[in-house]
């Protein structure tokens, strides 16, 4: 069995002389035995998402072992265990693999708990169904658990070409939310123009006269968004301002803001907003919903939030997993994910395919994609 997965290179082996991780397709792989609520799934397609391997090592405690690739997947199942109950052998199921799985969602097969699968709609695709289960499981996490939407509620969303910006736009709009999405360039415009349900306010951030607040100051009578969800935060400084010493701890620095050093060199065409723009986009009690995993806040931001009564909260969907108390919910916002795309609620932009074999390749550059999703597929 083929899967993709990014092995560790030792310093010693690299140019650089730095330890770096590198997208490797393995040839032959042994699947982990199947425990007694595990299933076994021949895999049909699946999501290819940037790997943050730093997160990743930080949860999983990982060192130099092998880090599967690919986690949002669709197929069928193959085997299933002793006290499997919801799943059956032969049904087509969609789901989302955990985060400490040694299993590869880009693969020919995988192991995975049956309480991170649902089974399949007939009417809808592989292709689909993979591309949807993880931005589904953010967009409902965000909006049902962090942003406490109400119907007329206003939400900025950035990166809203991404894969998961596209479904968060939907979600939003289906529980009743004016969405003002902010792309980074004219093509990301043309496509949220040709999605429906379409956005309020398409803002294209390079070649808006105005400034981002006061347009949204503007689209909501000066009072200002009642939820943010970005996409990433700039850091509102950079290292050449500073004298650091010695070398070598500029440059843990300096590594310290790689989380996906697999990467090829890429321009991102992304604009990331400042902590004040996002503060001052905001309403009072609003909420800010942020994937930023190291953001800092200075006094007179946090004097911002507590003048304006804002909640912060951090949006790692793969929290759900880290607890078997949260199963059931997590079950649910599954189930929920594909009952919307089954009923078109919620509908993917799937920028292409690949094959798997084409997948490291596609892994390497994946850094500039960010119209809608790229999946990965088996000979469907």
């Amino acid at each position: 069995m083929k899967a993709l997965y990014l092995i560790k290179i030792p310093a010693a082996s690299t140019a650089g002389g730095k330890a770096k991780y590198e997208v490797v397709l393995r040839e032959k792989i042994t699947l982990p035995q199947l425990g007694s609520n595990d299933v076994m799934v021949k895999i049909s397609a699946c999501a290819l998402t940037r790997v943050d391997t730093k997160t990743i090592l930080q949860v999983t405690q990982r060192k130099d072992e092998p880090i599967p690739i690919g986690f949002s997947i669709s197929g069928s199942v193959t085997k299933v265990g002793s006290d499997v109950k919801l799943i059956s052998l032969g049904d087509e199921v969609a789901g989302v693999l955990p985060m400490d799985t040694t299993c590869s969602g880009c693969a020919d097969h995988c192991v995975i708990p049956e309480y991170c699968l649902v089974k399949k709609p007939k009417t809808v695709s592989h292709i689909d169904c993979a591309a949807v289960m993880e931005p589904g499981i953010i967009g409902l996490t965000a909006i049902l658990h962090q942003a406490r939407l109400t119907p007329g509620s206003t939400v900025l969303i950035f990166s809203g070409c991404s894969a998961t910006g596209v479904i968060l736009m939907q979600l939003f709009a289906s529980y009743g939310a004016k969405v003002i999405a902010v792309v980074d360039n004219s093509d990301g415009a043309k496509l949220l123009s040709s999605l429906e349900p379409r956005p309020s306010r398409i803002i294209d951030m390079s070649s808006q006269e105005k400034s981002l607040v006061d347009i949204c100051l503007q689209e909501t009578g000066g009072l200002g968004v009642d939820c943010v969800v970005d996409d990433g935060v700039a850091p509102g400084y950079s290292l050449d301002s500073f004298v650091i010493e010695p070398r070598s701890f500029r440059t843990e620095l300096e590594e310290a803001q790689n989380r996906h050093d697999y990467e090829n060199e890429v321009t991102l065409p992304r604009v990331l907003p400042t902590k004040q723009q996002i503060l001052n986009c905001m309403s009072v009690h609003g909420h800010w919903v942020t994937t930023q995993p190291d953001l800092q806040l200075d006094p007179p931001e946090s004097q911002t939030l507590y003048l304006k009564s804002i909640s912060l909260h951090f949006l790692f969907s793969a929290t759900w997993l880290l607890s078997g108390r949260f199963q059931g919910k997590y079950l649910d916002m599954l189930m929920n994910t594909i009952s919307k795309l089954e009923d078109g609620i919620v509908k993917p932009y799937v920028h292409h395919t690949v094959s798997l074999q084409d997948s490291v390749q596609e892994m390497k550059q994946l850094g500039g994609h960010y119209l809608g999703s790229v999946v990965m597929t088996n000979s469907l």
